[in-house]
Order: C-alpha cells, then sequence, then structure tokens
C-alpha cells in the first residue's frame, strides 16, 4: 500500500517442501516512542528499532518521526463516516488505523487484521498508550475461508501467505496463522476499507463479499500490478460487486460502489 497465477486449485494448506516451518516467530520487538501526524490529530506510536527493522521503510520512516502513505490517509479521512465502522486489512503498525480512529470517532470503531504476532503486539501498545478504546485488533489474516496457512516472513515486515510468494532464503520466519473471513464478523454500516495483504486480495474481497454487497463501502485497495491475471480478476470481482476501480499510484486503487 507475483508472477503469474497457478491455473491449479490452490491449496489454503500448502506446505511446499521449499516453504517448511523455521520455528521461528517473533512475539515482540524493542522499540521506541514517536509522535506521528495523522490528517487529523497526532499520535505516538511503538516502532519498532531492531536490527532487523532497520531495512523496513515503513518502520524507517517512523522511526524518522515521518508520516506514511499521506495520500491513502488523506483518502481514508474523506471516505470514512463518523459512527461507522472501518476496517483495516494488513495494518502492520497500525499506521492506518490511526488514521481511521479520527475518521470514525468515538461512537464508530475500528476492525484491524494483522497476522504477524509482533507487529499486532506493537498495535496494542499504541492503542494504550494514546488510550484509544475504539479499535478491535484480530491477529488473524482475511481470506475467503476459515482456517490455517502458511506464512512466510523475514522478521522486518516484508510478508506474505506462502502461495503467493516464491521460495527464498529471506524468509527467516515460516509459519501458520489462523485465517478467516471478514463476513464472518457480520459487521455493518462500513463505510471505509483498506486492504493491503500482500497478493491475497482476491481471496480477501471473497471473504468480504457480502459485507462490501451489503454495506457498500469505499475501499482502497494494493494490487500487485505487475500481475496482470491477478489484477484482472480483481477488477473481475469488483465488477461482479458493482465497483469501479480507479488507479491512484503505484500499486494502490481506489474502488467505489456504482
Amino acid at each position: 500500500m507475483v508472477g503469474k497465477k497457478s491455473k491449479k486449485k490452490m491449496n489454503l494448506n500448502n506446505k511446499s517442501p521449499n516453504m517448511e516451518l523455521t520455528g521461528k516467530k517473533s512475539m515482540k520487538k524493542k522499540g521506541v516512542w514517536r509522535d506521528i501526524k495523522f490528517p487529523c490529530s497526532t499520535k505516538t506510536m511503538y516502532i519498532p528499532d531492531t536490527p532487523d527493522t532497520k531495512t523496513s521503510v515503513v518502520a524507517q520512516a517512523h522511526y524518522k518521526g515521518r508520516s506514511w502513505e499521506p495520500k491513502i490517509a488523506a483518502l481514508l479521512t474523506k471516505h470514512g463516516k463518523k459512527g461507522s465502522t472501518a476496517v483495516d486489512m494488513g495494518a502492520y503498525l497500525g499506521t492506518h488505523t490511526m488514521a481511521l480512529v479520527d475518521v470514525v470517532g468515538t461512537k464508530g470503531k475500528v476492525v484491524t487484521f494483522e497476522p504477524q504476532p509482533w507487529a499486532f503486539d506493537c498495535i496494542n501498545k499504541t492503542l494504550k498508550k494514546n488510550n484509544i478504546k475504539n479499535v478491535k485488533v484480530i491477529n488473524a489474516g482475511v481470506s475467503d475461508k476459515k482456517g490455517k496457512i502458511r506464512f512466510c516472513s523475514d522478521a522486518s515486515g516484508s510478508s506474505s501467505v506462502c502461495q503467493e510468494r516464491r521460495p527464498s532464503a529471506k524468509w527467516k520466519e515460516v509459519y501458520d496463522i489462523p485465517i478467516i473471513t471478514l463476513d464472518s464478523l457480520k459487521l455493518k454500516n462500513v463505510s471505509v476499507m483498506k486492504i493491503d495483504v500482500e497478493g491475497h486480495e482476491l481471496n480477501a474481497l471473497n471473504g468480504s463479499k457480502k459485507t462490501i454487497k451489503e454495506s457498500k463501502p469505499v475501499i482502497l485497495l494494493e494490487v500487485w500490478s505487475k500481475r496482470k491475471t491477478r489484477l484482472n480478476n480483481v477488477k473481475n470481482f469488483l465488477k461482479e460487486v458493482n465497483y469501479s476501480m480507479k488507479h491512484i499510484s503505484g500499486d494502490d486503487y481506489i474502488c467505489t460502489p456504482n
């Protein structure tokens, strides 16, 4: 906010011999507090400060006190509504969750998904520090069914479900994470959604179809544009639910109901 899709049906419990469990899973990371400016406020965020997170552009931007993706934050602020529900899929450190908190106000709520345990911990530290009580953080991924799926991480924040990535020595941590569908939460009055799930967006959208049809939220979506088949499948999904898709920049798109 890769490569061609296989014609074979993907198995959510894919256990490729090249993606074997490593037995490593970072639960917490030492960090520092930084004041970060959002469209409607400044919040104090817990930012990891470890050798591996030095390669994370998001973590390093915040470490230096800078905002991240201000254009996306501005769009979330523009399209979110007071008293509504907002969804942040693939929150990482909770950057856009913090912007969404201001958007929905104290009478609204934010539902945030982050499968990496250490990043989940960072978000909860930030929420506690800022006395934010209207965010539900779920330590799971969003997909098109409930279960478990193999997850690959380089321990810095670069991560994805393994079926979306090529085998590589950079995946220092490989473990299974729980996955659920957004529809299973039966959310109402969803005004805006941010989806940044590193290649798994079509699965996440399919698992959110009922919510999208009922609430008609504005969706800020990252899709790897170089994967033309994947991008076309996402466009077909959006057409099916009567949405338009407009390019913002890079791999980011805004999707709105017709």
